[in-house]
């Protein structure tokens, strides 16, 4: 990456120049490339010196509209009834944990 713009990008986004001419819109970046952070030369500067800041995580909130008010997440006492149902539709799932975002799609299509 070579360079990292926020103006003129709606909604909060940010755009990303890199080497090859290319660029790409992003809603965050994360610089975590350590101390020599191509991210944080550009946003402080490269001869800034480094600064312990305590920071141990960043977060932002996205608004429902951003999401268009619809969340793909299945109640965990729904899990199972979705396991029984993609075992029995010869889909490979696990006992237990993360059922794949795929699997629930089609539980819900279905």
């Amino acid at each position: 990456m070579v360079g990292l713009d926020q103006k003129g990008v709606q909604g909060g986004q940010v755009t990303l120049r890199f080497e090859d001419g290319t660029s790409a819109t992003a809603d965050a970046v994360v610089g975590a490339d350590g101390v020599h952070s191509v991210v944080r030369d550009i946003i402080v500067g490269p001869d800034a010196p480094p600064a312990e800041r305590n920071i141990l995580g960043v977060a932002r909130k996205v608004r429902a509209s951003r999401t268009n008010g619809t969340r793909r997440t299945t109640e965990k006492h729904e899990l199972s009834a979705v396991r029984q149902w993609a075992k029995s539709n010869g889909l490979d799932v696990s006992a237990r944990g993360r059922v794949a975002t795929a699997v629930i799609a089609a539980y819900e299509a279905r």
